[in-house]
């Protein structure tokens, strides 16, 4: 297979990839996405690239850093209060449960977390 044709995949895959984890964010689609996306522009300008030894070097250097940003990206988007006070099985979502001033909320044993205020608020 020509090696530009090989980059053209990737980028394909990788939009792929991104379009997925655009439409169900946490399934950390995104990194395997933004690594094929950039590989594949890198082998489309230096096709030799390809089929080197050099595309698995770069493909771990754009991992990394990628890897580093989405982690740290999902970490400001999750409420790590509300993730340890949790068990399994506790998590009861329901309209019961909001209190007037959230619409997001739920219920974990007896406290209700807002998950927008980030308060907590004892039934």
């Amino acid at each position: 297979m020509d090696p530009f044709m090989i980059a053209v995949l990737l980028i394909v895959l990788g939009a792929i990839c991104l379009t997925y984890e655009a439409f169900s964010p946490g399934a950390f689609r995104v990194i395997p996405g933004t690594v094929l996306v950039i590989l594949g522009l890198i082998g489309a300008v230096y096709p030799d690239i390809m089929v080197s030894w050099w595309s698995p070097v770069i493909a771990v250097v754009i991992a990394v850093p990628v890897t580093l940003l989405t982690i740290k990206a999902y970490q400001k988007l999750a409420v790590p209060e509300l993730l340890a006070a949790l068990w399994p099985g506790q998590i009861l979502c329901g309209g019961g449960f909001a209190p007037e001033t959230s619409l997001a909320a739920v219920r974990a044993g007896l406290t209700v977390f807002d998950l927008l205020r980030r308060r907590d608020f004892s039934v």
